[in-house]
């Protein structure tokens, strides 16, 4: 319907209207993990349609079409640019008698569209729970099949695994001529992949997984593949190669023994029904073929390892995080795992609806004026000063038992010593966390009331050994100590 120049005009009017909603998406400082994913993705998305839009009108320039109408633009007379108008106005008539209901402006509303994405939880179906919106990695289905592997060299635990999956040059020629290996290996190689792809959308990896590959193939002919030596055709160190089982025997006595086994005559069997020729013992050119398939297949296996490689190297540091991860949750109990779950549940509600409401009045006022670093209300401006005053916000309490963390305000330093922090120091210390402990923040402090109490108690022990009295036969009356003493003596 539109011409060619329309059709240009309407493509760089799309790529400014993109490029101001990725400004918007810039200048939008995301807080939390999901709400920064989501924003990178919206702008990879965004980047991805402006690239069309510039792939079009770079083909538009150079098309044949531009050129016939530029000259007709050029050479025309007034009746027939009038003859053109009438033309075109027809046109966009009955297009719009047979579409009656087409969008006037359809860009607009694909602009809306990724507006709406980003408000929605689509983030949310990208990412597992444990990899927490791209930030750490999720191996549990890749270690249960390592695990699994028949004749690997030791079992590692999922924080071993973390740390080891890619050495994986070292296992033995066994474990790799498996089928389940070239699964385990296929499974892992892309998760890391996919890995890379979602928690960073703005990267291109595709020129590094180019060189690693050429360098790979290098390396294959050279012979200096890590775990993949080069094999020489025709080793008859090996032993005699046997086409049927394909495989190598030490000497001529286990290989006649191994022909007459039931196990070798119905192999002999299926490879003649199948059609193939079976060639003799020492045949050059059989055991050429079966090396040169087996190389194939190993040459498959060490280059998805080189490229396992390559992704551990650039995910070092997301191990890295997702290792200490894993130990600091270990390291909770089951109530603190609620209270932080909870939290997360909390931040993640009041981040979304509090912040727009918050930015929308901030867009009707300006900016907040807050020279003197009030905390902020509910409503996202700063609270009255009066208000700071009164709950003593400008106090700090430093406690040495919480790893120096400082708190602003009576009611958050008697609060906190309740809370897990302040009772996972104290365990730390192998204290309970009693209120003989409270308002207790140094260590020494701590450690030497621990040891006040010990000595009162046992203190109180011998007082009571003395307090309770009793009365003898005639009426004489002794504490309990002296009595057991007489009575141990025979004088009552």
């Amino acid at each position: 319907m539109n011409s060619v120049l329309e059709d240009e005009r309407n493509a760089h009017s799309e790529i400014d209207q993109y490029e101001d909603y990725l400004v918007e998406l810039f200048l939008d400082v995301a807080k939390g993990q999901k709400k920064q994913m989501a924003q990178k993705h919206q702008m990879s998305k965004v980047t991805d349609r402006m690239l069309e839009r510039r792939e079009f009108l770079k083909n538009s320039y150079n098309s044949a079409e531009r050129e016939q109408e530029l000259t007709i633009i050029g050479t025309s007379q007034v009746a027939d640019d009038l003859n053109l108008f009438y033309e075109r106005l027809s046109s966009i008539k009955d297009y719009h008698r047979k579409n009656p209901n087409a969008p006037v402006d359809g860009f607009r509303y694909e602009l809306d569209g990724f507006r709406d994405e980003l408000d929605r939880e689509v983030i949310s179906s990208l990412f597992s729970g444990e990899e927490t919106y791209g930030k750490y990695l999720d191996l549990h289905i890749s270690h249960e099949q390592y695990v699994n592997l028949k004749g690997i060299p030791k079992r590692l635990n999922y924080l071993q695994y973390l740390d080891e999956f890619e050495q994986v040059e070292d296992l033995p020629k066994q474990v790799k001529a498996q089928s389940s290996y070239g699964e385990y290996l296929n499974t892992l190689v892309t998760y890391l992949e996919s890995f890379l792809q979602r928690s960073r959308p703005f990267d291109d990896y595709s020129a590094i997984q180019l060189e690693t590959l050429s360098k790979f193939d290098e390396s294959w002919q050279a012979g200096t593949v890590p775990g993949w030596p080069k094999e020489e055709a025709n080793d008859e160190s090996k032993g005699i190669w046997d086409p049927v089982m394909q495989r190598y025997y030490a000497n001529q006595n286990v290989y006649n023994n191994v022909k007459k086994s039931k196990k070798y005559q119905n192999a002999l069997k299926r490879l003649e029904s199948s059609g193939e020729k079976v060639a003799e013992n020492g045949d050059a050119p059989a055991s050429d073929k079966a090396a040169e398939l087996r190389r194939s297949k190993d040459k498959t296996l060490a280059s998805q390892e080189a490229l396992l490689r390559l992704y551990a190297t650039i995910l070092a540091g997301v191990r890295k995080e997702t290792k200490a991860e894993i130990e600091r949750k270990s390291a909770l109990t089951a109530r603190e795992r609620e209270q932080e779950l909870e939290e997360a549940q909390y931040e993640e509600f009041t981040s979304n609806p509090i912040e727009e409401v918050v930015q929308e009045e901030k867009d009707d006022e300006g900016k907040i004026y807050n020279p003197l670093k009030l905390p902020l209300g509910w409503d996202g401006k700063p609270i009255p000063f009066w208000l700071f005053k009164l709950h003593g916000l400008g106090v700090e309490y430093e406690c040495e038992i919480c790893s120096g963390k400082v708190y602003n305000g009576r009611k958050n330093f008697e609060k906190h010593f309740q809370e897990g922090t302040h009772a996972y120091g104290m365990r730390a210390l192998g204290l309970p966390n009693t209120k003989h402990f409270h308002e207790i923040t140094k260590i020494a402090d701590a450690l030497a009331l621990a040891e006040k109490l010990k000595i009162q108690g046992r203190q109180e022990t011998q007082a009571n050994a003395t307090v309770e009295e009793i009365e003898d036969d005639q009426g004489n009356v002794y504490d309990m100590k002296t009595y057991n003493q007489l009575k141990k003596q025979g004088l009552l």
